[in-house]
């Protein structure tokens, strides 16, 4: 099974709020460089705006919706571990918590699993 790891929504805001910062400082460098007719500069300060722009588009969607984007997956089928889940069904079974029928279904979805 893969999840994804999303940042906090509460570090996901202020991330937000910083990125306005940049974005301003990048703005007002960006000013700068076009009055003082500095290309490398100017390129800069574009390059800037541009991370900055997708930095709080990304922190917006992690701390002001549900739709959120993931820092990174990690995969935890790995974790699964399958005799011991076999064992507590066989053990469900035995001691009449789940009926036949509930211990096919549930041990034919965990054999279904990836190994």
């Amino acid at each position: 099974m893969r999840r994804t790891i999303k940042p906090s929504k509460g570090m996901s805001k202020m991330q937000f709020f910083v990125g306005i910062f940049f974005c301003l400082f990048g703005i007002g460098f960006l000013i700068n460089a076009i009055k003082m007719r500095l290309l490398p500069m100017a390129l800069f300060a574009i390059v800037w705006l541009a991370i900055v722009a997708f930095n709080m588009m990304v922190s917006f969607k992690n701390g002001f919706t549900n739709k959120g984007m993931g820092l990174y997956d990690i995969d935890d089928a790995k974790d699964f571990d399958y005799e011991e889940k076999l064992r507590s069904l066989e053990r469900l079974r035995m001691e009449s918590l789940i009926s036949e029928d509930e211990y096919q279904e549930k041990r034919a979805e965990v054999l279904k699993k990836e190994w």
